[in-house]
């Protein structure tokens, strides 16, 4: 009988720490569709050094 409780106990555990594995993957694959790229360049304007900024 305590067989079968140890079974069940390590059947228990193994689907918690699926669950938990498969969560975190769902997190981070959500996290890698909806962070911003930055490898892409922005489109950001500067002053040339050239200009001059009157104010």
């Amino acid at each position: 009988m305590s067989d079968d409780s140890e079974r069940h106990w390590r059947n228990r555990r193994l689907l918690d720490i699926g669950t938990v594995v498969a969560l975190l993957a769902i997190l981070m694959m959500g996290y890698w569709a909806l962070a911003p790229r930055f490898d892409r360049p922005t489109q950001t304007s500067y002053i040339v050094p050239s200009q001059h900024v009157h104010w």
